[in-house]
């Protein structure tokens, strides 16, 4: 089968101009011109039916032979290290599937489509025409070269876009179709403006059958369209290779499988107790509470064993489809709404199914929810426990902390419930409730402090506040600050806030059933004493519970972040209608729980409002390819106030998403006059690549770096810009907030570690100790003086992180600058940089590594940096940043450049901390991570067996 698909644009539902169906008819053209742009125009009316049509009555000739793809040739023999990879040898020809900015292309062996996967780009190289084969003298070529040179002799018919058209002025983008045949001349007809041309393709086959079915119209975006970097409209093809294939349907299998079975269990039970007592419709309760404690356990298997992946994906009862889980899910939930007790599972199924009639309609393809991994050595479900367990008992002050707060909740529930059965057994005996009455209040009350103080770890600016003193220096308050918070774990103020969460949820599950027991054995009593409305609005608050839960799984908040803020916003109306829970519309306890907790959040929401007010500059962008780009802002526009190393801020693009807020780590010292934020993107359609697409969209064409300017109403012109072409700010800044490896500034020794991307922390600790607190130190003592980093690194990412090796040749000639000015000084002083390059080939040498580095070094935006002007040192280290690129490119066991250590394989963290311990005897030092949480976990290991009593190791870190 023969595809011809036109290279895509971006455009608008426009009209054909009669001029160019007047051009159409006056030339005597091949006669696929006149049907391409009958098909073109007809699919402008969304018109599906007539552009298949059209393809195959214009198609009809087999022998039309397109050049649609490159090929490759290895020059090298490439291994697959990972699933999804493909191994080839010497040699081989490959046909190019997808050229990734990562290094990482797609593409199979040409004979064989079964052998496909991710190759390194610089393992091959493309051929050439002769190479290939000979170019047909007949068919369709698309192309990019210009006019001229296809009227130089060439005998294809040959489609061209203007694709130096600025991506903005695409909308209005003109398409040529030139065409030169054996039987006539060089023809040149104008179709006028026209449709992206991504949005039809043509399928030519032998078979008109297997052609009708490959035939695909992509709709295009409605008229109207938005500012340069908004969500870009996906074509089906394009959402395949979407990293976020699967957004709604995760969301409504979530709400599923954990939501609903668990939920028609609880309520199942209820229900057949409900109906046992002969209450509403008895026997419909009965059966439908016995269906659904059947259906919950069901759902939740079915679900989870499949991942949440549809059984059937399409069923074609109309034209357009229809998701048949959903439709399943909507009739059960249906049925369920036919009873009293059940009737709030019935609600949440039916939003479920239009949340996944949501995806269905987006045309998402299901993807695997992003799970996390377990662990090689990971323990049974009762040892895991028992570990959990004696690891927290292990913690001592913080133990005391959690011990402490479950005994204040049980003294709660003990003393809530006392109160209550005093109560009932002085009513009189027709007004007594049951006995599971007071149960019921006592879990009101769990839920109200539990819900209550859920507020305290997320007011972002109290804690920086706390942080910030504790942190600042080595003085009495400091001191007494951290011997305070080593009883409070405001170091794990998320971990703090979801376990708030887990015991809110069991007071809700306890409050929900006792009460609905208690309504089944006394109804009529129920009613009097509190009303029907708090059962109303405790049905509206499980829905909305459902919603901020499902909305907070780590499989919905990898896939995409936005569910997850959407969502939790919801607990503005959750804890509206929680004041109204009660008799009379007023809940007489929640108030007085919620009333401190309830005014810090508040107040931290109008700082919140106050920063984002700010009119923050944006001073120069870096693209650094594949995925990375840097933002550098002016400090003092942003906060006055400075910030501390490894902090992090919240990031607002109104031109891209004006409600939505995402959290990057600040990745420069914070003695500098500006502050940077390098910001890995996440695909196709993610808030990151539009951001990115918007700010690039200012660039000057070509520019990989560019600084922005403004000017005054005086004309007078300065660095920075603060409002972009469409007249919004360009970025709204919330923060900084206080993060984990702020806590470097308290031990004399530490070690800062990060994965990934997660090395900004350790960039900004790194230039912050070397080029500002090591120099301006008085004394032996700076705060670390011992100062250890670890980096890991996959071999596939290195080339996105160029710019920080190039830093870090920098790092170092600053410190062998400071050895030779002071080096009384810094023999106290430590400093080791080790780098962990993973995922390396097996068969990697020099020679493949260094392909072609010689002329991609040659581009003046090779190291992400306009080329700095030369610092003058009084010595410089003894290797470059190539040296240093090439040793990180090429790892090799116990490399070492100066201070600077390389190594091939994941971290072995047992042999750094012996090399700690035996240089630095009897110390306390600090352990700072940010990163993958399975490097995280090694590390919390090796702290725990490193650690004796002459011997501390304290760890601080943040997971993502």
């Amino acid at each position: 089968m023969t595809r011809v698909n036109c290279s895509p644009v971006h455009s608008r539902r426009t009209c054909i101009p009669q001029k160019g169906l007047e051009t159409l008819s006056r030339q005597r053209c091949w006669p696929i011109l006149a049907i391409l742009g009958k098909a073109v125009i007809k699919s402008l009316t969304y018109n599906e039916t007539a552009v298949k049509k059209m393809a195959l009555e214009s198609f009809g000739p087999a022998n039309l032979h397109v050049r649609m793809s490159t090929k490759l040739i290895a020059n090298f023999d490439f291994g697959a290290t990972e699933a999804g990879q493909l191994s080839f040898d010497k040699g081989d020809v490959i046909v190019l599937i997808e050229k990734d900015d990562s290094g990482w292309w797609h593409g199979y062996i040409q004979g064989d489509r079964n052998r496909h996967g991710l190759f390194p780009y610089n393992y091959v190289q493309e051929l050439k025409a002769d190479e290939t084969g000979t170019v047909p003298t007949q068919g369709v070529t698309v192309c990019n070269s210009p006019a001229s040179e296809l009227r130089s002799g060439m005998k294809t018919p040959t489609i061209e876009q203007k694709s130096h058209i600025p991506m903005e002025e695409r909308s209005n983008a003109y398409m040529k179709v030139v065409l030169n045949s054996p039987k006539s001349p060089v023809a040149e007809s104008g179709l006028g403006r026209i449709l992206d041309p991504s949005n039809v393709q043509l399928i030519v086959s032998e078979d008109r059958k297997e052609a009708l079915e490959a035939v695909q119209v992509h709709y295009p975006r409605p008229p109207g369209g938005k500012p340069p970097g908004a969500r870009p409209y996906l074509s089906k093809v394009e959402r395949k290779r979407a990293k976020k294939g699967t957004v709604f349907r995760v969301y409504a299998h979530v709400m599923i499988a954990y939501g609903c079975s668990m939920g028609l269990f609880l309520l199942g039970l209820c229900a057949v107790i409900y109906g046992g007592f002969g209450r509403g419709m008895a026997t419909l309760e009965i059966v439908l509470g016995f269906f659904a404690i059947f259906l919950g356990p069901s759902l939740y298997f079915f679900e989870t064993l499949r991942n949440g992946e549809p059984l059937v994906e399409n069923v074609h009862i109309h034209s357009n489809g229809c998701p048949v889980r959903a439709s399943v899910w909507i009739l059960f939930g249906i049925a369920f709404c036919g009873s009293f007790v059940l009737v709030t599972m019935g609600v949440v199924m039916i939003i479920a199914a239009i949340v996944d009639i949501v995806g269905f309609k987006r045309n998402e393809i299901w993807q695997k929810p992003q799970k996390k991994k377990k662990l090689k050595d990971a323990p049974g479900c009762c040892e895991a426990f028992g570990r959990k367990i004696q690891m927290e008992i292990g913690k001592g002050r913080k133990f005391i902390f959690c011990l402490v707060y479950i005994i204040a909740n049980l003294l709660a529930f003990i003393l809530t419930a006392i109160i209550w059965k005093a109560a009932i057994d002085a009513m009189d005996e027709d007004k007594k409730l049951s006995q599971l009455a007071p149960f019921a209040k006592s879990f009101g009350a769990i839920i109200d402090i539990n819900s209550s103080l859920i507020l305290l770890p997320i007011c972002r600016t109290m804690l920086r506040m706390l942080y910030n003193v504790s942190t600042r220096d080595q003085s009495c308050t400091a001191v007494c600050l951290r011997e305070i918070f080593t009883f409070i774990p405001i170091d794990k103020n998320h971990m703090l806030h979801i376990q708030l969460a887990k015991i809110t949820l069991f007071g809700v599950i306890g409050h929900t059933v006792a009460h609905y027991i208690n309504y089944s054995y006394k109804p009529d009593q129920t009613l009097a004493r509190f009303g029907l409305w708090p059962f109303l609005s405790g049905m509206i608050l499980l829905v909305i519970m459902v919603f901020i839960y499902a909305g907070g799984f780590e499989i919905v908040k990898r896939q995409t972040f936005e569910i997850f803020w959407y969502s939790h916003h919801l607990f503005f109306v959750y804890f509206l209608i929680t004041l109204v829970h009660g008799t009379g519309g007023f809940n007489p306890n929640f108030w007085k729980y919620f009333l401190i907790p309830g005014l810090l959040y508040l107040a931290e929401r109008f700082q919140r409002i106050f920063r984002s007010k700010k009119k923050v500059k944006l001073v120069s962008v870096m693209t650094m390819e594949p995925k990375l780009i840097s933002l550098e802002f002016d400090k003092f526009s942003a906060f006055p106030q400075g910030y501390h190393e490894g902090q992090y801020v919240f990031l607002n693009c109104p031109s891209v998403a004006e409600y939505e807020w995402h959290p990057f780590t600040i990745s420069s010292p914070p003695a500098k006059e500006t502050f940077t934020l390098h910001i890995q993107t996440q695909g196709p359609g993610s808030w990151t690549q539009g951001m990115k697409d918007f700010v690039t969209s200012m660039a000057p064409r070509g520019a990989a770096s560019f600084q922005l300017t403004s000017r005054d109403n005086r004309g007078v012109v300065s660095k920075g810009r603060t409002h972009g072409p469409d007249g919004k700010q360009i970025f709204l800044i919330d923060g900084p907030h206080a993060a984990p490896t702020q806590h470097m500034t308290e031990y004399n020794h530490s070690l800062v570690a990060g994965a990934g991307i997660g090395l900004t922390p350790v960039a900004a600790c790194a230039q912050s100790v070397v080029f500002h607190r090591w120099p301006k130190a008085v004394g032996n003592k700076c705060y670390p003086s011992h100062a250890h980093f670890a980096w890991v690194v996959s071999y596939r990412d290195i080339k996105a992180y160029r710019w920080f090796i190039s830093m870090l040749q920098e790092i170092q000639e600053s410190v062998v600058n400071l050895r030779r000015k002071s080096p009384e000084t810094m023999a106290t002083k430590t400093f080791k940089f080790h780098i962990y390059v993973t995922s390396v080939p097996k068969d990697l040498t020099e020679e493949k590594a260094f392909f072609g580095l010689e002329d991609d070094s040659k581009d003046p935006n090779f190291w992400g940096l306009p080329a700095p002007k030369p610092k003058i040192f009084i010595q410089r280290s003894d290797f470059s940043k190539m040296d240093l690129y090439k040793a990180v490119l090429c790892p090799q066991k116990g490399k070492n450049l100066g201070d600077i250590y390389i190594h091939n394989g994941r971290p072995k963290w047992d042999e750094r901390f012996e090399e700690m311990t035996k240089t630095h005897p009897n110390e306390h030092i600090g352990v700072m991570f940010c990163g993958n949480r399975y490097i995280g976990s090694d590390l919390k290991k090796a702290c725990k067996k490193h650690t004796k009593a002459s011997q501390i190791y304290t760890l601080h870190k943040e997971n993502f």
